[in-house]
């Protein structure tokens, strides 16, 4: 595989095969319609664990099931509705060339579970607008009481990273079971901590993306939600003898920093240089030397 490009409604390939120019393949999925949309975003809003999970950004892992609900189909159904093309000479279709698409494919959906959407015609953006106006037509209090009868995740589900109001107010209840917030309040840490200052120079919180949406947006913003998670945040709680024995991050992905520094090149110099280490690198020198 030489290149992987998405377009409207697919993607375009080079594959490298017995010829000195490599293949171009193509995959293509019909789009759903808008009313077909309609239907699913109906079925979303209806449901506050899909609607919670959206709007923090996650791929609810039974999303299908609300597509079946709307009487609509996520994946391909027919082979009709898959249309794949190969320059090689081979008569098959799929061919090898177009296998090897469908295969670095779908680890391109376990990278970005939303690049299945915007295939069928509709971005992350515009789904979670749309489903933020369902809300809001229905009444935004009644869909609070709904989420507050759901149950909080277990403490190991919150722990990698969170955007936006919604999700702030999941990881909020979840800490708080463990630390009762009139003893240990949770607040922004200052800029002037030491923790932004022990081994490196950190004069502002860093805003880092996950790298899934990095691959999905490339425009150069850092705000997974617009301008609702403009602004990362560096909380803190304190113990008994002022010493940070809890920091988390908000509005910003520092761990992808981390742990995708192999991924992707220009991803590791510009966020995992720039950003992650100096700021990990404090946070490890600080809880090994208080």
């Amino acid at each position: 595989m030489i290149a992987l490009d998405e377009k409207k409604g697919g993607v375009a390939a080079k594959v490298q095969g017995s010829s000195r120019r490599p293949y171009k393949v193509t995959i293509g999925l019909d789009p759903l319609t808008d009313a077909q949309w309609d239907l699913v975003v109906e079925t979303l809003a209806d449901q506050a664990v899909f609607t919670a999970q959206l709007l923090a950004g996650e791929m609810p892992p039974d999303i299908e099931e609300a597509f079946a609900a709307a009487g609509v189909s996520l994946f391909p159904e027919t082979a009709r509705q898959l249309h794949t093309t190969c320059s090689c000479p081979d008569y098959a279709n799929p061919c090898k060339h177009v296998a090897a698409v469908h295969y670095i494919l779908g680890e391109q959906f376990d990278e970005d579970p939303f690049l299945l959407f915007r295939l069928r015609g509709r971005s992350q953006e515009a789904l979670l607008a749309d489903l933020r106006a369902r809300r809001a037509a229905e009444g935004e209090a009644d869909f609070e009481a709904e989420a507050d009868d759901e149950p909080v995740a277990p403490l190991s589900e919150r722990l990698d990273d969170f955007w936006g109001d919604l999700a702030w107010e999941n990881w909020r209840k979840t800490i708080e079971q463990a630390l009762p917030p009139k003893e240990y309040p949770i607040r922004d840490i200052p800029l002037s901590h030491d923790i932004f200052h022990i081994v490196f120079d950190v004069k502002e919180v860093p805003q880092v993306p996950s790298i899934q949406y990095w691959y999905s947006s490339r425009n150069g913003t850092t705000s997974e939600r617009g301008a609702a998670t403009r602004e990362p945040h560096l909380r803190g709680i304190w113990d008994n003898n002022g010493r940070l024995m809890v920091i988390m991050s908000h509005n910003t992905d520092l761990a992808d920093g981390w742990e995708q520094e192999r991924e992707n090149e220009e991803y590791f110099r510009e966020f995992s240089v720039q950003k992650s280490y100096p700021l990990g690198i404090n946070i490890v020198v600080y809880a090994l030397t208080h």
